[in-house]
């Protein structure tokens, strides 16, 4: 019933772009690391295929995976689907406490080793968070939510906000450091490409490596006389491959 009705809502993305100037890219969005792969195989095998994107949630509060878990499985999801992956939720707290009287859902619960919960330590959160997304063949971070300050207004948990100390202004809605994490001059991968001469009758390739995390052999691409895969390496990166007929040889 639920691949019904995600593909029923991509079909209708994809109806009305083709007719609009701007034609809008699917997102489907999975909550922490641990849950996305499951989901996606799950998704695949009941036959939605047809996203652009894959969109991850990650906050250590709520996640049982480390940073650098979570960039093994943008690894593997981006060399697993033909889309471009995103870490589309994150946020890291300033102050280990609000202002207000509504609970905050961020506190020190949610602190990693080596960021403490300081506006320097919200900042260098947000750059190596985003520098790992980039390494690993991500594509972009987005911070939820920078502007849930603290107001008088009323919610039925309380008066003011839950997210106040962990927003990217401090609590006289001056922009703090951590906002700079936007301006930060990172390091991208670049594009790479494998190429194997095609022998005569091979009727497919495939390569295997340990750049690819550990998901398996990956078929590759006849391209005139040569068998390629293309993909994104951080500069310098030394890998590990090879290639064979059939997956189970590589």
């Amino acid at each position: 019933r639920n691949a019904l009705l995600f593909n029923a809502g991509i079909k209708a993305v994809r109806d009305a772009g083709a007719g609009a100037k701007i034609k809008p890219r699917v997102m489907l969005h999975i909550a922490q690391p641990e849950n996305v792969e499951p989901w996606f195989a799950a998704a695949a095998k009941a036959g939605v295929t047809d996203f652009d994107l894959v969109g991850i949630s990650y906050y250590s509060k709520w996640s049982k995976r480390t940073m650098g878990q979570l960039g093994e499985t943008i690894n593997r999801m981006r060399h697993l689907y033909p889309a471009d992956v995103v870490v589309v939720e994150t946020a890291y707290p300033f102050s280990p406490e609000g202002v207000d009287a509504s609970p905050d859902l961020l506190g020190v619960d949610s602190l990693i080793p080596g960021y403490p919960a300081t506006p320097a330590g919200q900042k260098k959160y947000l750059t190596d968070l985003t520098q790992l997304v980039f390494a690993k063949g991500g594509v972009g971070v987005v911070y939820w939510e920078p502007s849930w300050v603290s107001t008088p207004c009323k919610t039925r948990w309380g008066t003011g906000s839950n997210w106040e100390n962990a927003a990217l202004f401090d609590f006289k809605g001056e922009a703090l450091e951590g906002i700079q994490w936007l301006a930060t001059p990172y390091v991208h991968p670049v594009d790479v490409e494998f190429r194997v001469p095609a022998t005569a009758g091979e009727a497919q390739r495939f390569i295997d490596g340990d750049f690819l995390g550990g998901i398996g052999a990956r078929a590759m691409t006849r391209d005139g006389a040569f068998w390629v895969y293309r993909t994104r390496l951080m500069p310098g990166a030394k890998v590990t491959a090879g290639t064979a007929a059939t997956a189970q040889a590589v």
